[in-house]
């Protein structure tokens, strides 16, 4: 799934501290014009990148096990603060014997959540992220994905995004839309994923790997969206 044409025109409106609608006017739901909208004026204000990993790909099936999340203020050299990452808890019954699922992935095991609140009972945790997400663009690498599980775990997020109090930003989607070498590669290469365009902006060194824990994907994402608009030189003066 990919961010809808009203998360994009609300994200790139964010950015540049101007409506959705004066974007939506740009773009007249064509999608090459996002290319155009992105650079049209320039980029500030600050984000909160947030990466999550979980249980499976299905909110309404799974956990949310872990959540990374730091602001970054939208600016040539500005690095990411506040990073925090928290893990969550899961039944211990089936998971105690069979294991945390996708740990191949994401490598997290059993010891890492043991004993702690799952995310969904954790009050506090939701109660600091819902506040964060108000008041700050929420950046995420395939944020339809972030989103879906929000919209299911995250006490108040649903109403609040209706209410238009959140913007979504898809990184992946400024990945696609702004460099140039996504679409010269070959599909199966994956070249919009995290790991291949941070290889490209020189964000990920040579031999290093993306970590597939929250808040190491969240500080390589913003380093490389930050690295692909320098480029671009989309930043206000």
């Amino acid at each position: 799934s990919s961010a809808s044409d009203a998360d994009l025109c609300a994200g790139i409106a964010a950015m540049q501290g101007r409506t959705a609608a004066s974007v939506a006017r740009e773009v007249r739901g064509d999608r090459d014009g996002y290319a155009v909208a992105y650079v049209r004026k320039p980029i500030k204000g600050t984000v909160l990148g947030i990466d999550i990993e979980t249980t499976g790909t299905a909110p309404e099936r799974g956990y949310i096990i872990n959540v990374g999340w730091e602001t970054m203020e939208l600016a040539s050299d500005s690095a990411p603060q506040d990073g925090e990452a928290v893990f969550c808890g899961l039944p211990e019954d089936p998971y105690k014997q069979t294991g945390v699922p996708l740990e191949h992935i994401h490598h997290i095991n059993w010891g890492m959540v043991e004993g702690k609140p799952p995310f969904r009972e954790d009050a506090a945790l939701q109660e600091r992220l819902l506040k964060l997400m108000k008041k700050h663009p929420i950046m995420a690498h395939n944020a339809a994905f972030e989103d879906s599980w929000f919209t299911l775990h995250l006490a108040g997020y649903a109403e609040a995004r209706r209410a238009g109090k959140i913007v979504v930003i898809d990184s992946r989607d400024i990945c696609r839309k702004l460099d140039g070498e996504v679409n010269a590669l070959p599909r199966e290469s994956a070249p919009a994923a995290l790991e291949n365009w941070a290889r490209r902006r020189g964000t990920l060194v040579e031999g290093e790997v993306e970590r597939h824990l929250g808040l190491d994907d969240t500080d390589l994402m913003l380093r490389t969206v930050q690295a692909e608009m320098n480029r671009k030189s989309m930043f206000a003066k």
